[in-house]
């Protein structure tokens, strides 16, 4: 179970909550909320971090990071995996917040921001209308859902620069028209990454 709000403090930056404005009491608050939902099995377990101005002012492990196939214990230290998490969490948010700020459009071209991001071509060779950043956001502009990572590597090296990498996904042949199939594409996610 994890919350991330600000996580760019280091861990050796530790301060007391009341330096930088914030209440010892109510942070051991967490302590009971974390534990009563352990206990009630909601999750296994939590590692909680508390930052504020670019100090760590709470830091504490709870339960265990898995059940299966043994329970081990929660440490502070551990890593977890967000894996697609970040497309809704971050990188639609992110878009969604330049949006409401006025700073983008949903409906801009994604060829505006990804010079050779090509169209769909069909059976005919007619190009489609042109991707719009509202369908990477929804998994509609066509694009397949991964890449050939060997043939990535290959090409750019390991790792690959981003603009090599958004350059070769926008060239990429499209399956479908934008906004007519929903295609799980992390590809999409990536080109929304480098948009932000």
């Amino acid at each position: 179970f994890i919350f991330l709000i600000n996580c760019n403090q280091r861990a050796t930056d530790f301060a007391k909550p009341e330096e930088v404005g914030m209440s010892s009491l109510r942070l051991r608050q967490l302590d009971t909320i974390v534990k009563e939902a352990v206990t009630r099995r909601d999750f296994p377990g939590a590692v909680l971090l508390v930052g504020r101005k670019g100090k760590v002012v709470y830091r504490k492990a709870f339960g265990e990071s898995q059940w299966i196939p043994k329970p081990l214990v929660m440490e502070e230290s551990m890593i977890f995996d967000l894996a697609s998490l970040t497309k809704p969490i971050a990188t639609a948010t992110s878009i969604m917040i330049l949006v409401e700020q006025g700073r983008l459009s949903l409906d801009e071209k994604v060829k505006d921001f990804i010079l050779d991001f090509t169209p769909y071509v069909d059976e005919n060779g007619q190009a489609s209308e042109d991707a719009r950043i509202w369908h990477l956001l929804t998994h509609t502009s066509g694009l397949p859902p991964y890449a050939d990572v060997q043939e990535v590597e290959e090409l750019f090296g390991r790792p690959c620069p981003e603009e090599r990498l958004v350059s070769y996904i926008g060239r990429l042949k499209k399956n479908s028209r934008p906004g007519m199939v929903f295609q799980y594409s992390c590809l999409g996610y990536i080109c929304l990454a480098h948009i932000l």
